[in-house]
């Protein structure tokens, strides 16, 4: 597996979204723009180890992160995507999944798929 550093675009282009879904998501809703900011520090720091771990003779200029939060509009899916693409650039660390970064991504995945017109349309249980 290989590991790159995202962009901070791609990492502004999540939090947008989840900004601009705060009406339609409940989830969403419950983050200002401090909130993101300090999910959006974590997730390039998440990505940063997992490169260093990945690569240990390499090390990763650290960086200050601004958010810049902008319109946006992709797909849930294309949301879901761009979540998947992060969350395999940060998982090289042994306790991946314990870690805040890795919970609320699954989080944010999670609830994303429940606004898929598929998903939505799906049947719940087979009687």
């Amino acid at each position: 597996m290989s590991v790159f550093i995202v962009s901070d675009n791609h990492i502004n282009t999540i939090l947008s979204y989840v900004n601009s879904q705060g009406q339609k998501n409940s989830l969403f809703s419950s983050y200002n723009y401090n909130d993101l900011l300090k999910i959006g520090k974590m997730f390039i720091e998440a990505n940063i180890e997992s490169y260093e771990t990945r690569y240990p003779k390499e090390k990763v200029e650290r960086f200050e992160y601004e958010l810049k939060l902008f319109p946006v509009n992709i797909s849930v899916m294309q949301f879901i995507k761009y979540m998947n693409c992060l969350e395999y650039q940060c998982n090289e660390v042994e306790n991946w999944e314990s870690t805040e970064a890795s919970k609320l991504i699954n989080c944010w995945v999670n609830s994303a798929y429940q606004h898929l017109p598929e998903w939505q349309a799906a049947k719940w249980e087979i009687a």
